[in-house]
């Protein structure tokens, strides 16, 4: 069962590449269903299966792949540990 589409309506352009923002379709892990993530240029960038998610206004693409648990989110700062 897909956890996320993309978001063909909301995309940027880096490096030549087209990168779409991510939307849930289900609640995962510590994310809900609606919740906007990252951006990233297709399906194989993030898998579908466990907890992984891509953040904010993070940008995966090319041969990087987000499993597992794994998040990626761009930190500021703001953010404290």
């Amino acid at each position: 069962m897909k956890k996320y589409k993309l978001d063909r309506a909301n995309k940027i352009q880096l490096g030549g590449k087209t990168l779409y923002r991510i939307i849930a379709l289900r609640d995962f892990g510590n994310i809900k269903m609606a919740d906007i993530g990252g951006y990233i240029q297709s399906h194989k960038n993030l898998s579908h299966e466990g907890n992984a998610w891509v953040s904010g206004h993070t940008c995966v693409y090319g041969n990087v792949l987000i499993s597992g648990n794994s998040c990626v989110y761009l930190r500021t700062s703001a953010d404290s540990f």
